[in-house]
């Protein structure tokens, strides 16, 4: 078992009672109900839930528990009350901190807060039923009539606005935060451009011993010849043969 519901108590916080007191409403009322959690909370948690409703106009010539599709029915017919039952129930059971209870009844939260379980309001608890689907203190597998993925995108946390946040601080006597100024950025230095490739210097003429002659047209007709010893014709020899 899950989910734990006090019958009565979740009746009268819904929109199931109607108006007309007259023959079976009770009885009428409570299948409106148990239709109505069978229609949301789907087969496989139906299974696990439990309702315990008080003995007052139980099924005439039915036993003291039975099933409406899947859900586990109970009256508190050997009980002064179906808060005695409940507390038993949460007393009994073996893995108090996974079950839920459903009940705006505070002894019956006392109960299951003792032993480190869950419980809900009977009316916040019904408007989120027919309006978004059944919540548990537990996370519930996938697959089953709640989604699991919906559900924590359903729970996401929105962000205050300006006026909320004030509010909640001075609710909780807490100042503001100071804003902070930003602090300055020391400027950035221009990033450095490339440097020119340097051009190698051109070689330089390497240096000779002996001076450039000059043409022969133009050499001093009274210098010296300079014949080789194995040459028989000096230089100018033939020239005037021209």
């Amino acid at each position: 078992m899950l989910l734990l519901i006090d019958g009565y108590n979740l009746l009268h916080q819904s929109d199931l009672l109607g108006r007309s007191r007259a023959g079976e409403w009770l009885r009428q009322a409570r299948q409106r109900l148990l239709r109505q959690l069978a229609k949301h909370l789907g087969p496989d948690l139906g299974a696990a839930t439990c309702i315990v409703f008080d003995a007052e106009d139980p099924p005439p010539g039915r036993p003291s528990q039975l099933h409406f599709q899947s859900i586990d029915v109970r009256f508190a017919v050997d009980y002064p009350e179906a808060d005695d039952l409940l507390e038993e129930l949460i007393a009994q059971h073996p893995a108090p901190t996974r079950l839920t209870v459903v009940s705006s009844d505070h002894r019956v939260q006392r109960a299951i807060l003792r032993r480190r379980g869950h419980c809900f309001d009977a009316d916040h608890w019904y408007h989120r039923l027919v309006s978004q689907g059944p919540v548990l203190g537990i996370p519930w597998p996938a697959g089953s009539a709640i989604d699991p993925a919906a559900e924590v995108e359903k729970e996401k946390p929105q962000d205050l606005s300006a006026a909320e946040a004030a509010r909640w601080l001075a609710t909780f006597g807490i100042a503001p935060p100071t804003p902070q100024e930003p602090q300055p950025q020391p400027p950035q230095e221009p990033a450095n451009a490339p440097e020119p490739a340097k051009r190698k210097p051109k070689p330089k003429p390497k240096a000779t011993s002996k001076r450039p002659q000059p043409p022969p047209d133009k050499r001093d007709p009274n210098r010296k010849l300079d014949a080789p010893a194995d040459n028989p014709f000096p230089e100018g020899y033939g020239e005037d043969l021209l």
